[in-house]
């Protein structure tokens, strides 16, 4: 089985759009309980307004790849499909901010290439996905 969190920088699929895919930020989480400070991931996001006007070229191109692999992927932290943790450049985590994606688009993509590849897709749920995402997640079975 394929862990995937996407947004992380590998060398497949390539990225003929280049760096203009990702946003000038990194992915993190917000100060809780667990971290006071916050987390930074040390990765940048993609950019979901630039992502869905490549016609999520890079996104279908990741999920092919993992697809290829493995029957079963599991997409780490699910939620990211919904929103992001966004950390401006030289900030610290506590001044992040939640950015939002295409949720239903993504997720009609990705069960579009499960489907393709006979594969079956798994959402991570820490117990903070949205019920919007669980339900989604549900009828996509």
């Amino acid at each position: 089985m394929d862990n995937s969190l996407f947004g992380e920088e590998t060398p497949e699929p390539s990225k003929p759009e280049g760096p203009d895919l990702f946003a000038d930020a990194q992915v993190g989480a917000p100060p809780d309980s667990f971290f006071a400070g916050g987390q930074a991931w040390g990765f940048p996001p993609l950019h979901p307004q630039r992502l869905q006007a490549s016609g999520y070229r890079y996104f279908i191109d990741g999920l092919r790849v993992a697809l290829r692999h493995s029957r079963a992927v599991r997409i780490d932290h699910v939620l990211g499909l919904q929103r992001l943790y966004w950390i401006p450049p030289g900030a610290d985590a506590t001044s992040g901010a939640y950015v939002h994606y295409p949720f239903e688009e993504l997720l009609a993509i990705i069960t579009a290439e499960a489907d393709r590849a006979g594969a079956v897709v798994i959402g991570e749920d820490l117990g903070t996905v949205s019920p919007q995402i669980r339900r989604a997640m549900d009828r996509a079975r």
